[in-house]
């Protein structure tokens, strides 16, 4: 500011206003309660409710497009494949064969099988 200013002259005149007598009295008084009950919060429940949680909006968008990705790419593979199952020999040598007489079927498990 320059000398010839004549805000500066109203500057230096003006005095702020005294403060109201009980501001110091609510001020202390605000922080004795905050210290002697730190619990006087919400409950759990509606603090977990009301909770946010900020997320990038790229990273929101490339979390959505991975999993489109993935349900797209799970749709596409063949369905219905039976899965791999251990331990079962799926060959028949039908040479002899002979129906049991109760005609039900006798598996044999694959350590037993003589070769």
């Amino acid at each position: 500011m320059t000398e010839h200013d004549p805000f500066n002259r109203l500057l230096h005149e003006w005095r702020a206003p005294d403060l109201p007598s009980s501001l110091e009295a609510r001020i202390a008084g605000a922080y004795r309660t905050k210290l002697t009950c730190p619990y006087r919060q919400p409950p759990f429940y509606r603090r977990w409710w009301t909770a946010r949680i900020s997320i990038p909006v790229p990273l929101l968008g490339l979390a959505l497009l991975l999993v489109a990705m993935l349900f797209w790419f799970r749709s596409k593979s063949a369905p219905g494949l039976p899965p791999e199952t251990a331990g079962v020999v799926t060959r028949v040598n039908a040479t002899g064969f002979e129906p049991l007489p109760n005609g039900r079927a006798h598996l044999v498990p694959v350590k037993e099988t003589h070769q």
